[in-house]
């Protein structure tokens, strides 16, 4: 692993949708974000030919994350941060999906992905922070909030912090 990834995003898999975390990249070291629900499925934008560090977070029970194409999948473990790097090399859109059983919604715990160029990248995060309900002092990590993130409820965004 690189010692200093080009960007990190901190992913929480919650029962049963995924939160992404584009850690630190907002104005003023901010974090936008983007979060699923079961109804909503939640897209992974990520800027091609750079190196992508995941940190994996539940707040709730073991799931596992994996992108088809990128041929690497990592359990996501309740009270414990999991790590890889990715280098996406090719612009496109992708599937991701939890492959552990996680519980009667399991099947519905899928996501998008889509690899863009550097500048769509930055135009992306740009307009994740035009709504302030996508952005957090810090990343989105679950905990007490799982239930209380926008989209879930009307609660506190910011969540147990790790």
């Amino acid at each position: 692993m690189k010692d200093d990834p080009d960007l990190v995003v901190d992913v929480v898999g919650q029962q049963w949708s995924w939160t992404f975390n584009y850690s630190e990249q907002g104005e003023g070291g901010t974090t936008p974000y983007v979060v699923g629900t079961t109804a909503d499925r939640p897209k992974l934008v990520l800027p091609v030919d750079r190196t992508v560090e995941f940190r994996l977070h539940s707040p709730d029970v073991i799931h596992s994350f994996m992108i088809d194409a990128f041929l690497m999948k990592m359990d996501v473990i309740p009270g414990r941060v999991n790590e890889f790097q990715a280098t996406p090399t090719k612009v496109g859109e992708f599937r991701g999906k939890c492959f552990e059983l996680c519980g009667v919604y399991h099947s519905r715990m899928l996501f998008d992905v889509e690899v863009v160029s550097g500048a769509e990248y930055d135009a992306y995060l740009a307009e994740l922070q035009e709504n302030p309900d996508n952005v957090a002092k810090a990343p989105v990590l679950g905990g007490s909030a799982v239930n209380t993130q926008p989209g879930l409820d009307d609660g506190d965004a910011e969540g147990d912090h790790q």
